[in-house]
């Protein structure tokens, strides 16, 4: 394993706001690409776009080394854009060398969601590189919505959705959920909590959760997309249960865009079958 795909240990020294804005300013906070792959078919959905600091070394840091201090330190907003930047500038590539790639996924924070010019800068952003809303996927959590409609985050998310971005509620079965929000918003799947696909296989109760989930989102027209699938059997046992899509490790690591655009041209099978099987 090269140099780009090394991570370095999980607990580094906290970062200084100085080394932070440094990292930001000198393009050293990447996006990572993790496929997500449909269920029928075998089809590229798209890739998620999943934040990573690049040291001098090659090394790249985790999320959890920086995204927590940089959310202390108010410039979480600032790695967002750094990364939904450069997630859409490697798919203006991709489209450009001729790589049809549905489309990227990038995660937004609360902090994103509550700021009213959000979606005017995404649009922006968008426009500059040729690209519609429907080219990108916006992952929240709901931890960052509350119940009043008329909350600047819970305006944002229908805005994003009228106006043609994919949006998909992140980390589902990891805490409490209110299901009143699926309704209220205008989703497009749930993104199934990896720990969900933990005891596959040995814990029939993850299953049964993992089927429930399945059947009433295909009762309410949205998809799902298992995280943590991380063995051919997950896969299998997945589709089983109802998942439409799965990401993790059996398909392929986080990768810096380079790799991506590699693993593309190793992997046509996963180009060749129509993505129409997925509602997501």
């Amino acid at each position: 394993m090269d140099a780009l795909h090394r991570e370095a240990p999980p607990h580094p020294p906290r970062p200084s706001r100085a080394a932070l804005l440094a990292a930001i300013d000198d393009g050293a906070i990447i996006p990572v690409f993790q496929p997500q792959v449909t269920l029928r078919g075998g089809a590229l959905l798209g890739f998620e776009a999943l934040a990573r600091w690049r040291l001098p070394t090659g090394e790249l840091l985790p999320p959890a080394a920086f995204l927590g201090p940089a959310a202390a330190m108010g410039l979480i907003e600032r790695i967002d854009d750094a990364v939904l930047r450069g997630a859409l500038d490697r798919l203006r590539a991709w489209r450009g060398q001729g790589i049809e790639v549905p489309r990227v996924s990038v995660n937004v924070s609360a902090a994103a969601l509550r700021d009213p010019r959000w979606l005017d800068r995404l649009q922006l952003h968008l426009d500059e590189r040729d690209l519609v809303p429907a080219d990108i996927a916006v992952e929240i959590v709901e931890s960052v919505l509350i119940e009043d409609d008329n909350d600047v985050a819970i305006r944002n998310v229908r805005a994003m959705a009228r106006a043609g971005v994919v949006v998909e509620l992140d980390d589902f079965g990891s805490g409490h959920a209110a299901f009143a929000n699926l309704l209220r918003l205008d989703l497009r799947a749930l993104k199934l909590d990896r720990a969900l696909a933990r005891h596959l296989g040995t814990d029939g109760r993850s299953e049964t959760v993992i089927r429930a989930v399945a059947a009433m989102a295909t009762e309410l027209g949205l998809g799902t997309i298992a995280e943590g699938a991380e063995s051919a059997a997950d896969i299998a046992r997945l589709a089983a249960l109802g998942c439409d899509a799965v990401q993790g490790y059996a398909i392929a690591r986080p990768m810096p865009g380079e790799d991506a655009t590699r693993w593309l041209a190793a992997a046509p099978d996963l180009l060749a079958g129509p993505a129409s099987g997925l509602r997501a």
